[in-house]
C-alpha cells in the first residue's frame, strides 16, 4: 500500500497533461478518419467510379445531403480543374 502512495505521489503532479493527452489522441483519431472517409468520394469521382452531380439539391442537414452536396463540390472542382488538375498542386507549396 506504501508503494501505491509514493506513486500516486509522483504521478500527481501529470494528470492535466496526461487528461489532455489522451484527449487529443481521441481527437487526432477522429480528424484521422474524417479526412480518409472525405478522400474516398474525390478518388472515387476522380477516376470514373461516381457519376458527377450537377445540383445538390435542397438544403436539409443530414449525413445524405452533406454527403451529396461534399460530391457536388468535387464534381464542379474536377470539371473545372480536368481530372490531372485535380491533382496539381497550383499553390506553389512543396
Amino acid at each position: 500500500m506504501n508503494k501505491i502512495r509514493l506513486l500516486l505521489k509522483y504521478i500527481s503532479p501529470y494528470k492535466r497533461p496526461a487528461f489532455s493527452s489522451i484527449l487529443f489522441n481521441m481527437l487526432s483519431a477522429l480528424f484521422a478518419l474524417v479526412s480518409y472517409s472525405l478522400a474516398i468520394p474525390f478518388l472515387n469521382i476522380l477516376f470514373n467510379r461516381v457519376e458527377s452531380v450537377h445540383n445538390p439539391g435542397e438544403f436539409h442537414l443530414t449525413i445524405e445531403y452533406l454527403s451529396q452536396f461534399f460530391t457536388y463540390f468535387l464534381s464542379m472542382f474536377i470539371e473545372e480543374k480536368g481530372q490531372v488538375g485535380a491533382l496539381h498542386n497550383d499553390k506553389g507549396i512543396k
